[in-house]
């Protein structure tokens, strides 16, 4: 097993920071379109 050192630990837990941001945008964004086509096909009625 390997152990980072300080440089290399940080720049693990920025990339980390940067893919949950990249994943909370995407869950996100599903979240709002399947809102807006939910209301589109209630209003269709």
């Amino acid at each position: 097993m390997t152990t980072m050192t300080g440089p290399e630990a940080e720049e693990f837990v920025r990339r980390r920071r940067a893919r949950n941001r990249a994943m909370l945008l995407v869950l996100l964004g599903l979240t709002v379109l399947f809102y807006v086509m939910t209301i589109a096909r209630m209003g269709g009625q």
